[in-house]
């Protein structure tokens, strides 16, 4: 039964082989989505940087909201 030990042997080297190949696929994909996790944070970071710098600026505020006069404004009309 040479054949048969062949074959169990193929099939466990297979197996083996393919358990170590989705291990490192996983691990793999762990890294990389810790990476992306990690350039979102650091991104946001910059980003919250950057509007703590425009609301501490004094003559360049992003946050004001323009003031409106009220000659600018449209009267409401019905829709009716």
């Amino acid at each position: 039964m040479l054949t048969k030990r062949i074959r169990r042997e193929l099939m466990e080297k297979f197996h083996r082989g393919f358990v170590w190949t989705m291990i490192s696929i996983t691990v793999l994909g762990l890294g990389v989505t810790s990476l992306n996790t990690y350039e979102m944070i650091q991104s946001f970071k910059v980003k919250e940087k950057q509007a703590l710098a425009a609301l501490d600026s004094n003559d360049n505020n992003a946050f004001d909201l323009p003031q409106s006069s009220s000659s600018s404004r449209v009267p409401r009309t019905s829709l009716h």
